[in-house]
């Protein structure tokens, strides 16, 4: 990466797609674990970090439908004054779903 983002918000895609990569990066973490020579007696303890609820729901990622993802219960929440707009078109382009700030 170069430069400083403009946003730390992503859409909805790009959530998904670094969700997806950093899955990706932990699947084979037991493998990983072992080949550094962790006993398999830590793995149990170590398993809390990459297997359970969290990594069941970023794995269900893969086959969901063009929803908002919900991780805190109710939607998404932006920052005070802001709205949340659903994907649309604008003037014939495709506009990812995103945050805006409410006209003063």
């Amino acid at each position: 990466m170069t430069g400083m983002p403009r946003s730390v918000r992503l859409t909805r895609h790009e959530a998904v797609q670094r969700i997806r990569i950093v899955d990706e990066a932990v699947s084979h973490w037991r493998e990983d674990a072992l080949a550094c020579g962790v006993s398999p007696d830590a793995l149990d303890f170590m398993a809390k970090a990459f297997e359970g609820e969290r990594r069941a729901r970023a794995t269900d990622l893969y086959d969901s439908s063009p929803t908002t993802i919900d991780l805190a219960a109710g939607g998404p929440a932006g920052l005070p004054g802001e709205v949340w707009v659903h994907p649309h078109t604008r003037r014939g382009r495709f506009v990812e779903e995103h945050f805006r700030r409410r006209a003063q």
